[in-house]
């Protein structure tokens, strides 16, 4: 597996759906912190995965919540 980022071709697909994942003025939404977010993170094995991952609701991460979810798994993050 490998740390992939959303591709913008399916945040523009996911958009037009009015799916629930993007605010009121079209902007993506982190699956764990819900806030509008510009990049989104998916743990997965291709680039076409990530995305349909992403486009089922059943990921996409912030920075942030991306990092909790490594910290969660055992992973140390260090400044």
């Amino acid at each position: 597996m490998k740390v992939y980022i959303v591709s913008e071709q399916a945040l523009e697909g996911s958009r037009d759906s009015e799916d629930a994942h993007f605010s009121f003025d079209g902007q993506p939404k982190c699956g764990g912190c819900n806030w509008e977010q510009g990049r989104l993170f998916v743990l997965a094995d291709s680039q076409e995965e990530a995305d349909a991952i992403y486009l089922s609701g059943d990921g996409g991460l912030c920075g942030d919540c991306f990092a909790d979810l490594l910290q969660d798994c055992g992973y140390e993050i260090r400044q």
